[in-house]
């Protein structure tokens, strides 16, 4: 996948707009991308990994599971406390 740009209306030279060339069906088409990152670094974002969604070397779905085992641990522990 080529990463190419769409210019949008101009302001001097132009803003562009971060895309990647598809094919959909019979069309070419321009996909534009989002990203989740920090403002402060360019180079720490969120990425997307065969569909699942990743923050480091972590899924998002296992950082929850694993939030929700640690959860359901601290309710026992302050169930007996109770």
């Amino acid at each position: 996948m080529a990463d190419q740009v769409v210019q949008v209306n101009a302001d001097g030279s132009g803003k562009k707009i971060d895309v990647s060339e598809v094919t959909v069906g019979a069309n070419t088409v321009e996909r534009q991308r989002i990203v989740i990152g920090d403002d402060l670094d360019g180079t720490q974002r969120v990425a997307v990994h065969a569909g699942a969604l990743s923050v480091g070397d972590h899924s998002v779905e296992r950082l929850l599971f694993d939030l929700l085992e640690e959860t359901k641990e601290i309710r026992k522990i302050l169930m007996q406390l109770a």
